[in-house]
């Protein structure tokens, strides 16, 4: 089964992409829901051959200022030597910043929630000689710097999404693996992040992925249960309590949620995807609903069941206003669906002449408006991409 952006960058076997060819700027366009989807040019941190550039979090405060984060490093697969890769959008182009990871072996960025143009929480790990450790930087306005942040357990320990409602109050989610494996979720003051217990317990096998905050007591994070099958996991803050909420499974093989957006206690949308039996070689996509009540399996857009289709991630503008982006069969071209209130429908999006491109990450500061990163495979290099339908 497919695991989600952040498997993709820190786990050991990994796709990884690199610097972004000519093609970006030769403006490849396709009509989307709300505008014109085009592909953006954007900056690489390695650029040398056989390298791996891959953006995996993007955050907008508006059409004019988006920051995204990834990771870069001189191997293709990814190991020894990855580096944090951070990029900002001024409403005219895309340039590298200034940031520095940790650790003895490499570091990696998987997310990254803005509240302002001085306040951004940027989420992943750093490895050192034998495992994973949690990575959390910090945005000023000026520069990114390293927080402390706490690891739950020895071993392996990986922070994969993050969501920020201020400059004080912030909600990250991951999960390690130990003698045991399971969830954790850590929560930022504006002066310290300290590990929360979710209710699921530490040996349940629980990975928690995405993770979407509406208040400092609302909050929901999604992931799914390891096991013969995997099976979709959502959990919610309320009354700050977290709680494990009925989630369903509708593949006969492995279920996986991998991001979540939520505009009110009463809606938000999941994405992920699964298998429709055990056995199955290609994912088809996952998206579920919350009416404040119960989750439900709402269908893809036309041609979204498609085998060998995934969703990496979702973001919502109002109830009425999602988009979901992911890639189609594995390194394919890039597949975005739109939600209107009241169905999904994939809307066309560019892809560069090697059509190996992937989304892992969606912003929508506005309605019209989203944002869109992930990579290319050209040859054997990897490159950045965004796209945009802003």
């Amino acid at each position: 089964m497919r695991h989600s952006r952040f498997a993709r960058l820190a786990l050991a076997s990994l796709l990884a992409l690199g610097t972004f060819s000519a093609m970006a700027e030769m403006g490849v366009t396709s009509a989307g829901a709300s505008g014109t989807w085009r592909i953006i040019s954007s900056p690489n941190g390695s650029t040398a051959g056989s390298v791996k550039n891959d953006l995996t979090g993007v955050s907008c405060i508006s059409t004019t200022w988006c920051q995204a984060v990834g990771t870069y490093g001189p191997n293709l697969g990814g190991g020894p030597g990855d580096k944090p890769l951070a990029e900002l959008w001024n409403g005219t182009k895309w340039s590298l910043e200034t940031i520095h990871g940790t650790g003895t072996m490499g570091s990696s960025l998987a997310a990254v929630s803005c509240v302002s143009t001085t306040a951004c929480m940027a989420v992943g790990s750093y490895t050192t000689s034998t495992d994973y450790q949690n990575l959390i930087e910090s945005w000023n306005g000026t520069m990114w710097s390293v927080v402390p942040s706490p690891d739950l357990a020895s071993g392996d320990n990986q922070i994969t999404g993050v969501s920020c409602i201020s400059a004080s109050s912030c909600t990250a989610v991951g999960y390690y693996d130990s003698s045991n494996v399971g969830s954790f979720v850590e929560s930022w003051n504006g002066s310290i992040w300290s590990i929360v217990t979710p209710s699921s317990p530490t040996a349940t096998g629980d990975l928690l992925y995405g993770v979407s905050c509406i208040s400092t007591s609302s909050c929901t994070a999604v992931g799914y249960k390891l096991g013969f099958n995997n099976e979709t996991v959502i959990e919610s803050l309320m009354g700050g309590t977290w709680t494990v909420v009925p989630s369903p499974d509708p593949g006969n093989g492995s279920n996986e949620l991998l991001s979540v957006s939520c505009t009110s206690a009463t809606h938000c949308m999941a994405v992920g995807n699964y298998l429709a039996t055990h056995n199955g070689s290609a994912g088809i996509p996952l998206i579920e609903s919350w009416n404040g009540t119960t989750w439900t399996v709402v269908p893809g857009g036309t041609g979204g069941a498609k085998s060998g289709s995934y969703l990496s991630a979702v973001s919502c503008h109002f109830a009425s206003s999602c988009v979901a982006a992911g890639e189609v069969n594995g390194k394919g071209p890039t597949l975005i669906e739109s939600w209107n209130g009241i169905k999904w429908t994939i809307v066309p999006s560019p892809s560069t002449s090697s059509k190996s491109d992937l989304l892992n990450a969606v912003s929508c500061p506005l309605a019209a408006s989203c944002t869109a990163v992930g990579a290319n495979l050209f040859g054997t290099d990897g490159h950045t991409l965004v796209e945009s339908d802003g």
